[in-house]
């Protein structure tokens, strides 16, 4: 889908085809909600290290492109120049889809103009940018979370039943002195199905519905089909 997604313009026409340089990396199947993405992940970044990219973007297999982001996304140069070179120094990782977006109480609330947005909080890691700097970090802090189970706000573990990744990543940030972004407007959306995390069928989220959201991120009503 990504592929067909990155050449719709491209269609009965003469323009070159666009390669998406998706890497595949396999899913683990974990019953308790969280292991399955977190050991994922970790399979997942470890490969990554290997290609040593200035930036790693990591995507569920049911995240979609954003019709409106077709042109900035998919051509790495395009990509690299108005995404990569746009990146926060401090970002621990730059979130490009999610929702329950949360800011710090001195943010500008909506404000439109800010390409990435500092967040207190949020919710859903179905695409995610690491700048090269926070890769091993990030690893390191997928693997307390495998570990050490849940944790509390002060770092206490509480139990293995189930991950909360975001709030891990969060604190892994600001214990670094570094910060998490989202990117505005967002690039990515969730298509609708089974999941394994929640055990049922779920809608589309395309993180800029009003009842999920908190300041939210900027939305674009024209062009963004997510059905």
């Amino acid at each position: 889908k990504w592929h067909a997604s990155c050449n719709k313009s491209n269609i009965n026409t003469t323009a070159p085809i666009i390669h998406t340089n998706i890497v595949h990396c396999p899913g683990v199947y974990e019953p308790r909600r969280g292991y399955g993405l977190a050991l994922s992940w970790l399979l997942c970044l470890e490969r990554a290290k290997d290609y040593d990219l200035d930036v790693t973007v990591v995507f569920e297999d049911d995240a979609r492109l954003f019709d409106r982001s077709v042109d900035s996304f998919c051509d790495w140069k395009v990509r690299r120049e108005e995404y990569w070179n746009q990146l926060p120094k401090d970002a621990f990782l730059a979130f490009l889809g999610g929702h329950n977006w949360e800011y710090p109480s001195n943010a500008v609330e909506n404000d439109v103009e800010t390409m990435y947005k500092e967040l207190k909080l949020s919710f859903g890691t179905y695409a995610f940018a690491v700048p090269r700097e926070s890769l091993t970090s990030l690893l390191d802090t997928i693997k307390e979370d495998i570990v050490g189970g849940f944790r509390d706000e002060n770092g206490k573990h509480l139990h293995h039943n189930f991950l909360s990744p975001e709030r891990s990543w969060y604190r892994a940030a600001e214990r670094r002195g570094k910060k998490i972004y989202g990117v505005n407007p967002l690039v990515i959306w969730h298509e609708g199905g089974f999941s394994n995390t929640w055990k049922k069928d779920r809608g589309s989220i395309t993180g800029e519905e009003k009842d999920m959201l908190v300041n939210k991120i900027r939305g674009v009503d024209s062009g963004t089909k997510h059905k």
